[in-house]
């Protein structure tokens, strides 16, 4: 029975150094504030380092080794109470005392698809003050232009490469600015939301994904320049849009921290809105909506499939 007895030191070696490597995972934030490209990326995924772990619980109680299962709940806990917040219950009086409430729809429409059908559908039965429409095409411009008697107020900047973007409201008539950037055709907006004489700055944004290293440095330099928009600008505001990080990025939250931001799925759920091809548990949350401690948020979901490698987002907010 030696083979038992050496099959079962394996098991024990190989799960051990499984775990310690789940463990690990909780230095990645720590080494991408070091070395941003790759470990930024490798954040994105604390779900699946959760996931994984929880799975392996079984197998470490089986070898009834003190240190592993130690090891193994110290990981779970961990990475666990990163969500906790998103599923706390929510204080409600405050929102009662909104006196303008704006209701925003914002979607990544996947520039390669081509059936505008099923996101007309969504916005017809949603009903939004304000569409944000995301990698936006010639193609996609000319369908959304049914979109034009019911959203007056509107600005499309469209392209072949991914950061066409156009909006689109029926509000108060009020400037709509694009954010000049070095790369060409990146089309990001500010503009002012105006409802009931309450003023809404928003900031609609594609940011730049972090797979490679270039775009991951684009991107944490968009996260610092939508911290110092938020500090410059007085009043009542939202960062909306994809911006290609999920809240574990240390990017993410130190453009948080220094804008003085808050994620309006606090209270809602994680609601991942990427990748709709993947199964539920592989998705992550990286289209987002953030608000100043001025603004209240009623709601916030994310939409059907509509054809895109984005579940859209609609978040309903008061002033």
């Amino acid at each position: 029975m030696q083979w038992k007895a050496w099959v079962g030191r394996v098991y024990v070696l190989l799960l051990g150094v499984a775990v310690l490597g789940a463990l690990g995972t909780h230095l990645l934030p720590l080494l991408a504030r070091v070395r941003p490209f790759p470990f930024d990326l490798l954040v994105q995924f604390k779900h699946l380092y959760l996931f994984t772990t929880v799975c392996m619980l079984p197998l470490c109680l089986l070898t009834r080794r003190r240190w592993i299962i130690a090891v193994a709940l110290l990981t779970v806990v961990g990475h666990a109470w990163a969500f906790i917040p998103y599923y706390l219950p929510r204080a409600q009086a405050a929102e009662d005392s909104a006196s303008a409430t704006i209701k925003i729809a914002m979607a990544n429409v996947n520039r390669f698809s081509k059936n505008t059908q099923p996101f007309l559908d969504w916005i017809a039965a949603t009903d939004p003050d304000v569409v944000i429409v995301q990698e936006l095409t010639v193609h996609w411009a000319e369908a959304l232009k049914l979109l034009e008697a019911q959203y007056p107020v509107h600005q499309v900047a469209p392209s072949g490469h991914f950061f066409g973007m156009g909006v689109y409201h029926s509000l108060d008539e009020a400037p709509i600015m694009e954010i000049p950037h070095e790369v060409e055709d990146v089309n990001n907006f500010t503009l002012e939301l105006v409802k009931d004489g309450k003023t809404l700055h928003t900031y609609a944004i594609h940011a730049f994904p972090p797979m490679w290293r270039k775009t991951l440095d684009y991107r944490n330099e968009q996260f610092e320049e939508i911290a110092a928009w938020s500090q410059a600008t007085e009043g009542a505001k939202l960062v909306i849009g994809d911006l290609n990080s999920t809240p574990w990025s240390p990017y993410f939250k130190m453009m948080l921290k220094e804008g003085a931001l808050r994620d309006t799925r606090l209270g809602y759920g994680v609601l991942p809105s990427w990748d709709t091809k993947l199964p539920a548990v592989a998705r992550i949350p990286i289209d987002h909506a953030l608000v100043s401690p001025e603004v209240q948020v009623h709601h916030i979901d994310i939409g059907p499939d509509i054809g895109s490698d984005h579940f859209p987002i609609l978040v309903e907010v008061g002033l």
